[in-house]
């Protein structure tokens, strides 16, 4: 006698596999009484794309049996999570994404929400992997053009801010080298996925029209980053609260109600905003 299983029970447990590797990969490296605090910190809309996975697979009434090539990108999944785990690899779920995001756009992708679950895999390998990637092949072109722009955005604003290379500096302030965990350049990727974390809950296709709100995202991005630096550098105190104090979740928080109202707004005006229901 064969036992069945239904289709999206088997993607629910691939999505479970490729979550807690990615939380327990992050987990371990912090000391338990950390861990609340590495939470907070986490990628946001990486939590969001899993939850809206989580909707896709279980708001739905189709309950056709898995197939062996669900049962096989199972099977390869933890095999490559596995194999990129005992390697030490921080990198091996972004990577595995891109070819599940590849299955459920393919023929073998035949459900209901296959594209929607695609792109939001596909957004988090770019945001996990190759956007990081690209960031780094151009890392000094990026920071030097971020510095440049920062300041001259800050004296806009009133502060006395300097930029030299990739140095901000401040009259009787401190000296800010950026780095890449300083750059927007390196998290502008956070637009997109929060963007296709919106338009796949909703069941919203994505077009052309969709390049003009990502683009608004990543505007706004570099702006509020670029004011965040100029807020660093007037004090030693100002510097500890923003860049890993209390400012820095507060950044946070606003960086993600900033992408969700923005895309919520995109999803409305296309009148899908009842097809999550």
């Amino acid at each position: 006698m064969r036992f069945y299983l239904p289709r999206n029970q088997v993607h629910i447990g691939l999505w479970i596999l490729l979550g807690c590797h990615s939380l327990l990969a992050r987990l371990s490296v912090s000391p338990i009484h950390d861990w609340i605090y590495e939470l907070a910190r986490s990628n946001l809309f990486g939590l969001a794309a899993f939850l809206t996975v989580f909707h896709l697979l279980t708001d739905t009434s189709d309950r056709r049996q898995a197939t062996s090539a669900d049962y096989f990108l199972f099977a390869i999944t933890g095999l490559a999570l596995w194999i990129g785990g005992f390697g030490g690899s921080g990198h091996d779920v972004p990577l595995v994404l891109l070819p599940v995001a590849l299955f459920y756009f393919s023929r073998f992708g035949h459900g209901a929400d296959d594209r929607f679950i695609g792109l939001v895999a596909l957004a988090l390998s770019i945001n996990g992997f190759f956007a990081p990637m690209l960031f780094h092949l151009f890392k000094d072109l990026f920071l030097i053009g971020e510095a440049q722009f920062a300041a001259a955005l800050n004296r806009l604003i009133g502060l006395d801010v300097i930029a030299e290379g990739t140095r901000l500096t401040a009259v009787d302030g401190v000296r800010l080298q950026l780095i890449g965990a300083c750059s927007v350049f390196s998290n502008l990727s956070f637009a997109f996925l929060g963007y296709s974390c919106f338009k796949a809950f909703f069941r919203s296709p994505m077009n052309w029209r969709d390049l003009g709100p990502i683009l608004i995202l990543m505007l706004a991005l570099i702006f509020a980053n670029a004011i965040r630096l100029g807020l660093m550098v007037p004090n030693w105190a100002a510097y500890e609260f923003w860049h890993h104090g209390s400012g820095s979740l507060i950044f946070a928080v606003v960086q993600f109600l900033l992408i969700g109202l923005v895309c919520l707004y995109a999803v409305i005006l296309r009148g899908r905003i009842w097809r999550a229901a």
